[in-house]
């Protein structure tokens, strides 16, 4: 499976931020900002402004930031403690959620806009975040 759906009403207790955080390399917040459209927060920077699909276009950008496709991926919502979404990186980034036609959401393969170059997501198994201009550590949301 690409993408794990995390149910907030499991039939046991749900995985909290702290219970789940040792399995998440990033984590994104987003919040709704209107027309099913929504902003996803890295490390308390804007990752992405708006899009119907933030988890998917979170780790797009992630990608392109140079994070490694390897890490695990968590999304949760603005002022709550579960986690809805976790995947790993690359094959977050590799696919869209688009409407069967029925009104049902399900994933398929992403391909960037007509007149957009992008090369798809680089295989790796490497856990690490990409080091800043001039060699300087900073903080980048990596959990340890």
């Amino acid at each position: 499976m690409l993408v794990k759906y995390i149910d907030p009403k499991p039939q046991s207790q749900p995985a909290r931020r702290g219970e789940l955080a040792r399995f998440i390399d990033i984590t994104i917040v987003v919040r709704p900002i209107g027309h099913g459209r929504f902003e996803a927060k890295h490390a308390g920077r804007v990752l992405i402004a708006f899009s119907r699909e933030p988890f998917c276009a979170a780790a797009r950008a992630l990608l392109a930031e140079g994070f490694a496709p390897g890490l695990t991926l968590g999304m949760r919502h603005e002022g709550a403690d579960d986690f809805s979404l976790r995947g790993r990186l690359g094959a977050v980034a590799k696919v869209t959620v688009a409407d069967n036609g029925q009104g049902t959401p399900k994933l398929q393969r992403w391909t960037p806009p007509p007149g957009v170059k992008q090369t798809p997501p680089v295989r790796s198994s490497a856990k690490t975040a990409p080091t800043p201009p001039g060699g300087q550590t900073a903080s980048l949301g990596v959990a340890p």
